[in-house]
């Protein structure tokens, strides 16, 4: 990185690590007029890495299953995300319990071998937070591994 950013050979970097080892050559590569964004997963990143650099990007599970293969997405599929705005009680889908996330109303529903969580929108004028649109996780399967999942991408949730 080091030598192409001396020769000019490129303007920016992106580093895929989180040990403060690297801050000296982020440093380096900025002193010579390189933009350089660090990468990596938060919790395993020195903060002096991520404030060294120009940039920091959290590298999240949804990256790593993007970077695997289509065999092994094949074998091991994942929730899909889908933003709605209906009511699954009145399409035949049982509550299994409700919750909260990030200020968010969250319930789990289910339908036959089929489980959803939905985070329901916000008004604003009541929390005194941006209006949101609901989404919903799905997954065909393993109940459990839909809570994981949604858990690992959008935070933990709190059951009732």
């Amino acid at each position: 990185m080091l030598t192409h950013a001396f020769y000019k050979n490129n303007s920016r970097a992106v580093l895929i690590a989180g040990d403060l080892d690297f801050r000296p050559v982020v440093e380096s590569l900025i002193r010579l007029g390189t933009w350089v964004e660090v990468a990596s997963v938060k919790t395993n990143t020195a903060k002096d890495l991520q404030r060294a650099a120009d940039k920091h990007r959290e590298i999240i599970f949804p990256d790593f299953y993007d970077w695997s293969t289509s065999e092994f997405k094949k074998s091991h599929p994942i929730p899909i995300h889908i933003v709605d705005s209906g009511d699954p009680g009145a399409t035949g889908w049982s509550l299994k319990k409700i919750g909260s996330q990030n200020r968010n109303h969250v319930a789990l529903w289910t339908k036959g071998k089929e489980h959803m969580i939905r985070v329901a929108a916000l008004d604003s004028a009541l929390r005194a937070v941006e209006v949101q649109q609901s989404f919903t996780v799905r997954f065909s399967g393993d109940i459990e591994l839909l809570q994981r999942y949604f858990e690992a991408v959008y935070g933990k949730i709190d059951w009732e």
